[in-house]
C-alpha cells in the first residue's frame, strides 16, 4: 500500500477522533453547574417572599426583607423584623421576577443525581440531587462540604423535588465540612411544610403552592414562594449569607507620609524588607525614603523607593491564601493571578481533540504536496 493510500484511509479516522474528543469535553464541561450558586437577583435580599400574602401566628422573628406581590396581604402581628418590609412596592415585584429566573435556574442545574424520597440518615457531599416526586425527612441530614480545616466551603447542593418537601416533627438539616447555608437551595414543584420544630437551612423556592412553617420550625436560609402564601407560626428565619471560602482578607496598604504603617488583616506573608536608600528625598527626614513594611502577618514584600521620596501604600496586600505582591517604586502593587478553573480534564480532552485534528491537516497537506510533486 502507497503512502497516498495510508493517508486516504487514516485522515478520515483522525478527523472523526477529534471530533468525538471535542464532543466530550464539551458535553463534560456541564458538570461545573453542581458547582455554581444559584443567581437569586433582588430575591437575595428577602427571607420572606411570597406571591398570595403572608400569614403568622405567635411570635416569629426575621432576618431580613418580606414582601408578597401580585397579592400583596399580610397578616403579620408578631412579627419582629430585622430587615424591610417591602409589601407589594416595586422592590418586591422585581425580586418576584428574579425569583422565576432563580427557580428555573434550580431546576434545570446539571447533572442531576437521583436520590430517594427519604433524606434522613443521608451523608451528601455537594452536588444537584433530584426526586421525580416528593423529597422528605424524618431525622436527620447531613450536607458536607469537604474540608477538616475549621475554614468555610464553596460546595454547593441543590436539590429538585419534582412535587412537595415534606419534613417530619423534629427533623434537622446538618452542616459539616465547612458546608454553608448559603450554598443550599430546594426547588419544590409544588408545596414545602416544616412541621414541628423542624431546624432547617437553604433557599426554599416553591412553585405552585405555598410554604407552611409549624410552630417552632426554624431557618437559616429562605422562604420564597411563586404563586401561593407563605404561613409562618412562631419561627426563626434568619437570612444566610457566604463566607469567604479561603481565610483571611487582603491587607489594607499600609504607609503613611512617614514610609508606611503596618498593613492590617493579612495572612501567613512574609515581612517586607526595607527599601532602598534614596537621594534627596522630600518629606523623607534626610532622604531615606524606605517603604513601610507589609503586614506582620500577611504583608507583601515592601517595594523600592527610587528617589528617596516617602511612599504611601509601601507594604503590598497580603492575599486570603498567603501569597504576597510586590511594591512598585511609585508605592502601587501588583499580584500575581491564578487561571480560574475551567473544568480541568474537559480542557484536557478539547486540546487532545484539537491537535489530532491539526495533525490531520499535517498529514492531509504532505499527500497534496506529494502528489503535486510526483506529477
Amino acid at each position: 500500500m502507497t503512502f497516498p493510500q495510508v493517508l486516504d484511509r487514516r485522515l478520515p479516522l483522525a478527523v472523526a477522533g477529534s471530533a468525538a474528543l471535542i464532543a466530550l469535553a464539551l458535553s463534560t464541561a456541564h458538570a461545573a453547574d453542581a458547582d455554581t450558586p444559584v443567581g437569586l437577583g433582588t430575591a437575595e435580599r428577602f427571607a420572606v417572599l411570597a406571591g398570595a400574602g403572608i400569614t403568622n401566628t405567635g411570635p416569629t422573628f426575621i432576618q431580613g426583607d418580606i414582601g408578597s406581590f401580585p397579592t400583596t396581604d399580610q397578616t403579620i402581628t408578631g412579627v419582629t423584623l430585622d430587615g424591610t418590609n417591602q409589601f407589594g412596592n416595586a422592590v418586591t415585584q422585581q425580586a418576584k421576577t428574579d425569583l422565576v429566573a432563580a427557580y428555573n435556574e434550580a431546576a434545570g442545574a446539571l447533572p442531576p443525581t437521583s436520590v430517594e424520597t427519604e433524606l434522613g440518615g443521608k451523608t451528601l457531599v455537594g452536588g444537584v440531587y433530584k426526586a421525580a416526586t416528593e423529597l422528605g425527612l424524618t431525622g436527620t441530614l447531613t450536607l458536607d462540604g469537604g474540608r477538616n480545616d475549621g475554614m468555610p466551603s464553596d460546595k454547593v447542593f441543590i436539590f429538585q423535588a419534582g412535587t412537595t418537601l415534606i419534613t417530619e416533627v423534629d427533623s434537622e438539616v446538618v452542616l459539616t465540612g465547612g458546608a454553608q447555608a448559603c450554598n443550599v437551595f430546594w426547588q419544590v414543584g409544588s408545596a414545602a411544610t416544616f412541621k414541628t420544630r423542624t431546624e432547617f437551612v437553604g433557599t426554599v423556592m416553591a412553585y405552585t403552592e405555598a410554604i407552611t412553617a409549624q410552630t417552632g420550625a426554624t431557618f437559616v436560609g429562605r422562604l420564597l414562594a411563586r404563586d401561593s402564601a407563605v404561613t409562618l407560626d412562631s419561627n426563626t428565619i434568619t437570612r444566610p449569607t457566604c463566607a469567604p471560602d479561603e481565610g483571611g482578607d487582603d491587607g489594607a496598604d499600609g504607609g503613611d507620609d512617614t514610609g508606611g504603617d503596618d498593613g492590617t488583616d493579612g495572612t501567613d506573608g512574609t515581612d517586607g524588607t526595607d527599601g532602598t536608600d534614596g537621594t534627596d528625598g522630600t518629606d523623607g527626614g534626610g532622604g531615606t525614603g524606605g517603604a513601610g513594611d507589609g503586614s506582620d502577618d500577611g504583608g507583601g514584600t515592601d517595594g523600592t523607593n527610587a528617589g528617596g521620596a516617602d511612599r504611601t501604600s509601601g507594604g503590598g496586600a497580603g492575599t486570603s491564601d498567603g501569597s504576597s505582591s510586590t511594591g512598585t517604586s511609585d508605592g502601587s502593587t501588583s499580584s500575581s493571578g491564578t487561571l480560574p478553573d475551567a473544568g480541568g480534564s474537559s480542557l484536557w480532552l478539547l486540546a487532545a481533540g484539537l491537535g489530532t485534528l491539526m495533525a490531520g491537516s499535517v498529514l492531509m497537506w504532505g499527500r497534496r504536496a506529494r502528489g503535486r510533486h510526483s506529477s
